[in-house]
């Protein structure tokens, strides 16, 4: 389709050294539990306070890394095409930093964002490597917004190690006019796992916030997202901890919309 060309020049901007997007150093994985957790600790109640439960859950970073999701969001001048809210909270991916940069050890991870009220009906996703090529492209439909919605690598596209892909999701505000598109943009880097950090988490496999936190301490988002995603039943509270942690208090309260389910192009 011809937007798609279009779609495609946008993609190639992703490239541009004007865009500065960080790379995350992992730091040294130690060969014990993170601070103020021992075996002992395994399965003990966690610290409530007031009516809540405290987890423990925080991501390392600076004040000035995290929380900022206002900058995420890019688009032409506002206008008639414009098909999101001056009032609405912006496009908003869920990432710890604030250029949107993110480490997984997944080869097939899923990245979350929060589309605010739109009158836009399809959205693109797309990724690409670091020689420009295009890994993954996906249209979805947008229904039911506000809320999170999840978009997952299929088995068919696995992420190598070591190295760094730069992806971008867009709302796409009039199919005739792509420069319109509302977008966000951001990296993500994926990681392999050390026999330390692999005996650790073996220790923990009961306890699947445990894991998370470990996935925390050495600064792997993704998947310490991905794990307190699939577990917001047994840990309630905890996805609205995380998320306020990297300043994402407001997007934590949103419901998760369990509809856009990426097709990939044919």
């Amino acid at each position: 389709m011809s937007y798609h060309l279009h779609y495609r020049a946008i993609v190639a901007g992703l490239l541009s050294p004007a865009i500065a997007l960080l790379t995350v150093q992992l730091p040294p994985v130690r060969s014990q539990l993170p601070p103020g957790l021992s075996g002992s600790d395994i399965g003990q109640p966690r610290q409530t306070v007031g009516a809540g439960t405290r987890y423990g859950l925080e991501f390392p970073g600076s004040a000035g890394d995290v929380g900022q999701p206002e900058s995420t969001v890019g688009a032409g001048t506002r206008g008639s095409g414009d098909c999101i809210g001056r009032d609405e909270r912006p496009l908003t991916a869920l990432m710890p930093t604030h250029n949107n940069a993110s480490t997984t050890v997944s080869p097939n991870p899923t990245i979350f964002a929060y589309i605010p009220q739109t009158t836009a009906q399809e959205g693109e996703f797309v990724i690409v490597d670091e020689e420009g090529n295009e890994v993954y492209s996906t249209f979805f439909g947008v229904q039911n917004p506000p809320g999170v919605i999840k978009l997952n690598l299929p088995s068919t596209v696995a992420l190598e190690t070591n190295q760094e892909y730069q992806w971008q999701l867009a709302l796409i505000c009039n199919p005739q006019q792509r420069e319109l598109d509302k977008f966000v943009r951001g990296s993500i880097r994926r990681s392999q796992l050390s026999p330390e950090m692999q005996n650790q988490l073996a220790k923990v496999a009961a306890e699947p916030i445990e894991q998370a936190k470990i996935y925390l301490q050495a600064s792997i988002w993704q998947d310490a997202l991905t794990i307190i995603d699939a577990n917001r039943d047994k840990y309630p509270g905890a996805w609205e901890e995380l998320l306020q942690s990297v300043g994402l208090g407001a997007v934590g309260v949103e419901r998760t919309i369990d509809c856009c389910k990426p097709t990939p192009e044919n």
